[in-house]
């Protein structure tokens, strides 16, 4: 254990980073890495993006905090752009994607309340879902693990198997809203099924229940679309975004169709930090990033190059399977190998296992062929190594 005057809540790698340039990392030994993880899925355009760095440097002199007493024009901005790159809709800019979801848990029980009266207040959420680490993300998370030691827990929550329809139909009657996300990150990488998606939709529309997605990291691009619903063709009632969004700064955001939106009136939720101008700004360099640079189609090609890699691990044996959209893939391992990660950074790889036999790959949207290919080599070879 790492002895410092933090809380010992993370598993900390006795590493520390001082200098990152799009996809590789420097720590302060000088020894580069290639980062497969994205500080979990946050670092879209890449460490250090120039846009990003413009963007803050030309906001910071000017003005960092306000608070939302008053118009915040960069966050009118960016509420407009982001509506512009998904549907009509209004935003509540806040701090984190937990944040963003215990925004969107309350905006879908006041449209209720408002609507039919306190009793149909309920939620229903996937088994292996995670949606944050706040009492409300930890009710809302259909992951046991999570919950332990917390208790007592939100009421009105309530999980059911991921593309059972028959399930969650039936355990959403009188309910306010169904909150999903459309791939499972933190078990694993799983991608909902096409139809399932299309059937949720249908079903929330025919009985007025709320359709709320978690795009906290499934959304930026990250899937090769902005946002997660545009490859399913759908439009949710709620999203939910945050990770890449700042690209490391601290950022996250519900938006809402009318007329849910309004339903949220002034005195009913709030956020001290949330939008303020030095973390719109760098939002703003976010997508500028994506406007210039043709990130979402760089996408597209890197995950066809990815599929390429992953094909070859398998037919070597190196990997039993793999899965995934856009740029968020899960290799799956022949057997559980616990130490991996550690064994990948001493050779300069940046990866995560969301369990010992199940590899989560994030990398920057930015990386290239070559990074790519270098860092699946590496990774290969300490696979190698290790059986």
């Amino acid at each position: 254990m790492l002895e410092t005057h933090l809380i010992n809540n993370y598993k900390r790698m006795d590493i520390a980073f001082e200098q990152g340039s799009n996809y590789t990392l420097t720590d302060t030994s000088g020894k580069s890495y290639i980062d497969l993880l994205a500080g979990i899925a946050v670092v879209n355009v890449g460490h250090s993006n120039p846009h990003v760095i413009r963007s803050v440097q030309e906001q910071l002199p000017r003005l960092v905090h306000t608070s939302n007493i008053f118009r915040i024009p960069l966050q009118e901005a960016l509420a407009t752009r982001i509506t512009e790159l998904s549907f009509p809709c209004k935003g509540f800019f806040c701090n984190s994607g937990a944040e963003a979801n215990e925004a969107a848990v309350k905006l879908a029980r006041l449209y209720s309340f408002n609507k039919r009266g306190a009793d149909n207040f309920k939620i229903i959420t996937l088994l292996r879902s995670f949606h944050g680490r706040t009492m409300a993300g930890i009710s809302a998370t259909g992951q046991e693990k999570v919950k332990l030691g917390f208790n007592p827990l939100l009421n009105g929550f309530e999980h059911v198997e991921p593309n059972d329809m028959e399930a969650m139909a039936k355990a959403a009657r009188g309910a306010a809203a169904i909150l999903v996300e459309l791939v499972q990150g933190e078990s694993g990488v799983h991608p909902l099924d096409r139809g399932y998606v299309r059937e949720l939709r249908q079903f929330c529309s025919d009985n007025d229940i709320l359709l709320m997605l978690d795009e906290v990291q499934t959304g930026i691009g990250r899937t090769g679309k902005m946002f997660a619903f545009q490859n399913y063709d759908i439009e949710p009632d709620v999203f939910t975004i945050a990770k890449g969004l700042g690209n490391g700064f601290p950022i996250g955001a519900m938006f809402a169709k009318e007329p849910f939106a309004s339903h949220m009136v002034p005195g009913t939720h709030g956020s001290t930090f949330g939008g303020n101008p030095l973390c719109c700004s760098a939002a703003m360099g976010v997508l500028d990033a994506f406007e210039t640079d043709g990130i979402l189609e760089h996408v597209q090609h890197m995950e066809a190059h990815l599929r390429e890699l992953c094909e070859a691990m398998l037919g070597r044996g190196t990997i039993m399977s793999y899965r995934g959209l856009g740029l968020m893939y899960a290799l799956e391992l022949p057997g559980e190998m616990p130490d991996l990660v550690k064994a990948c950074l001493q050779n300069g790889l940046i990866i995560n296992q969301t369990s010992p036999s199940t590899i989560r790959l994030l990398p920057p949207l930015t990386i290239d062929r070559q990074g790519l290919s270098q860092g699946l080599e590496i990774l290969e070879n300490t696979i190698r190594n290790l059986t």
